[in-house]
């Protein structure tokens, strides 16, 4: 028996950390990212791509936040971060992370 596909995931960049007045613009903010993960409700969400507003807001402490308030697994990227995503399963199995480029 084949076991079940991947859970739906999502990389996301996330330039912002708040949207610059009504106007469009082609960086998502982090209330973009909370509109498109409520929708969408996949299992893991990963976060990249900061801009310098995320950056010193501390993305990490950002994506806490995030998976505390929509209920769902929200990571921040890290710079040589691997990711096991056969680690992260239906049963809430939490994912290897590796923080160097040798799988350490």
């Amino acid at each position: 028996m084949r076991p079940d596909p991947l859970p739906l995931s999502f990389i996301i960049h996330v330039v912002r950390l708040k949207a610059i007045g009504d106007d469009p613009i082609d960086h998502l903010s982090i209330e973009d990212v909370k509109t498109i993960i409520k929708k969408a409700k996949p299992k893991l969400t990963i976060l990249t791509h900061f801009g310098m507003t995320m950056i010193k807001a501390k993305p990490w402490i950002i994506a806490a936040d995030l998976e505390k308030e929509v209920g769902l697994k929200v990571i921040a990227a890290s710079d040589g971060m691997k990711l096991d995503l056969e680690e992260y399963g239906e049963y809430g199995v939490k994912p290897k992370l590796y923080t160097s480029l040798t799988g350490s």
